[in-house]
């Protein structure tokens, strides 16, 4: 996990999957529309890899997004009633909470009709 979160530390994922995946392979990233996923030198870096893709999700759909219902599961109250303190504290609790998460995790899957979506 990284202190910051601009697009410096965010084009260091790309570059690492790079590495890691072969090279016969695309690689395809799904991001949301976060400022630091569209900056410039992210752009012109993954443009330099014709192998790397960057896809946006459609704005205010958050609820596409399993990384935003992960954080609604951490902001549930009995995360909320924690006495932090400190940052390591809060980190502390954050990895607890997903050590637990991965214990219990199951696939997730949405159901949903055309009308309630449209509502």
């Amino acid at each position: 996990m990284r202190e910051r979160h601009r697009h410096q530390e965010w084009l260091a994922f790309p570059r690492l999957i790079d590495r890691e995946i072969p090279e016969d392979l695309n690689i395809r990233f799904v991001c949301d529309n976060y400022a630091a996923h569209k900056h410039a030198r992210v752009r012109a870096g993954i443009a330099k890899q014709p192998r790397l893709h960057l896809h946006f999700t459609a704005k205010y759909v958050s609820w596409l997004n399993l990384v935003e219902r992960w954080f609604g599961d951490l902001s549930q109250p009995a995360f909320q009633r924690a006495k932090i303190h400190y940052v390591t504290e809060l980190k502390q609790q954050i990895m607890d909470f997903t050590e637990q998460g991965n214990e219990l995790s199951q696939p997730f899957a949405w159901f949903a009709t055309t009308d309630s979506i449209f509502e």
